[in-house]
């Protein structure tokens, strides 16, 4: 566990913009292994003798600003986004979508799998860590119209935007009773239409991300499905 990770200064308002304002962190455990400085921590925020539930996404200084603007086009899009969002030396701490634990999170990075090796690793770990999920992920319809009609809302705001969402950014989260929401939780991903694109072209490329988005949920969904029996 990285140690240097407790104690970490977070800027209002964004890096550089504003004062900086030092926070205590109890590191927890990491989630997510990414490449490079990419890793994703649950921490909790020690604040005013309040503890705050949040996560901690390591990357490196130049990513921490590219990831604050993408979030800041996408609040001001009106996207449904996370309510904390701080810039720190670090990385990034965000709201944990997890709401300390109540629903369950998962990320594109963590169900696009290509290796074989890797895709049981993977497939394995979840089904150990979150045993009372299975059931819930493997008989979730993925085209009911619930389902659609969130993604529809989300690319209809970033189209009316000129936003760019790839499907990396989408987040699937379960709720205690079986409830699917997509959400957006990565923005690295995010892209302001910036070539002159017409809306015709903004809205075709967040229509085929999105369908890409599913089909890798699915394609999750089968090989969980397959590797429980």
């Amino acid at each position: 566990m990285n140690e240097s990770l407790n104690d970490l200064t977070a800027v209002r308002g964004g890096q550089g913009k504003s004062k900086e304002l030092p926070i205590k962190v109890k590191l927890g455990e990491q989630i997510v292994e990414g490449g490079g400085e990419r890793k994703v921590y649950r921490i909790t925020i020690v604040l005013d003798k309040k503890e705050i539930p949040a996560v901690l996404k390591t990357m490196t200084s130049e990513e921490t600003k590219q990831e604050y603007e993408n979030y800041q086009i996408c609040k001001n899009a009106g996207l449904e986004v996370p309510s904390l969002f701080r810039v720190t030396e670090k990385g990034v701490v965000m709201s944990d979508m997890t709401d300390g634990g109540k629903r369950l999170v998962i990320s594109i990075n963590e169900i696009n799998i290509r290796d074989d090796i890797e895709k049981r690793r993977k497939l394995d770990t979840f089904i150990k860590k979150h045993p009372t999920w299975l059931e819930t992920v493997m008989v979730t319809d993925l085209n009911d119209r619930l389902v659609m009609e969130q993604l529809k809302q989300i690319i209809g705001l970033a189209d009316n935007s000129g936003i760019l969402v790839h499907p990396d950014c989408y987040f699937l989260v379960f709720s205690s009773n079986g409830e699917l929401i997509i959400r957006l939780g990565d923005f690295g991903g995010i892209r302001k239409n910036i070539k002159g694109d017409t809306s015709e072209d903004v809205r075709s490329f967040n229509e085929t991300m999105s369908e890409a988005f599913v089909g890798k949920a699915k394609q999750f969904q089968a090989a969980l499905r397959e590797r429980r029996v």
